[in-house]
């Protein structure tokens, strides 16, 4: 697996830390820090070893799951809680075959992912 890039579309990380968006600029602040490329290490780490692929796929699901929802636990008010547990739904049915198809494209392309 290559490095995850969290930023496409032509847009720097200077431009995305200066950005007048907020998501942007914490998307680029997580990929400026390590965090990118420590999860990397950990997915090929865990290849290497022979994980199965559902087995890592479910797990990081999993775990990402258990992350959100232990910061909104920990962050917001109930109500809050349970509309962002449905934006997050929303956003992983709106986003995830869309992002598949552009990285299946890049690399196609002999872009890396």
């Amino acid at each position: 697996m290559s490095k995850m890039e969290f930023l496409k579309n032509g847009m720097s990380f200077e431009e995305a830390l200066f950005s007048d968006d907020p998501f942007k600029q914490c998307l680029a602040r997580f990929a400026a820090s390590d965090f990118a490329e420590r999860m990397g290490d950990f997915i090929n780490s865990e290849l290497q070893r022979g994980t199965e692929i559902a087995t890592l796929m479910i797990a990081m699901a999993r775990f990402q799951v258990s992350v959100h929802a232990s910061v909104a636990a920990q962050t917001m008010p109930i109500k809050a809680i349970e509309m962002t547990a449905c934006m997050y739904q929303e956003m992983v049915g709106e986003n995830y075959l869309v992002h598949v198809k552009q990285i299946q494209q890049q690399l196609a392309e002999g872009e890396p992912a």
